[in-house]
């Protein structure tokens, strides 16, 4: 539960940025592009996060708990790839956010994705 609630207030606060400010997301997420020591700690925050979360919750049962287990083995695979083939992340990143209207649209996912762990982890 404690997990779903981090991830909720996370996704909720990250998502509403993102909708109420999609064009200075998109130029900080260019200029993160452009960073390689800051690609690079972003990968280890995701490598460990997802680790983390991969030893003390892989847990793959038939209700929402899974969705907590599948982020995490995202998390780790994303972290993988951002330090293994930066560059080859790097030029899809560029070709999935060319425009500000993409951050709005990824902006509404992931607040949606906020509800759905906040209401699991407050609510339910």
């Amino acid at each position: 539960m404690l997990i779903a609630k981090l991830i909720g207030l996370i996704y909720l606060v990250i998502g509403l940025g993102l909708v109420f400010n999609p064009r200075y997301y998109h130029k900080m997420f260019d200029d993160l592009l452009n960073d390689a020591p800051l690609n690079y700690i972003s990968g280890l925050i995701s490598l460990i996060s997802g680790f983390l979360l991969v030893v003390f919750h892989n847990i793959w049962i038939n209700n929402w708990v899974v969705i907590i287990t599948v982020f995490g083995w995202l998390l780790l695979c994303k972290g993988i790839l951002l330090i293994v083939f930066p560059e080859i992340v790097k030029t899809i990143s560029k070709g999935l956010f060319k425009t500000s209207s993409a951050f709005l649209v990824d902006g509404l996912i992931i607040l949606i994705l906020g509800l759905v762990f906040a209401y699991f982890g407050f609510l339910a």
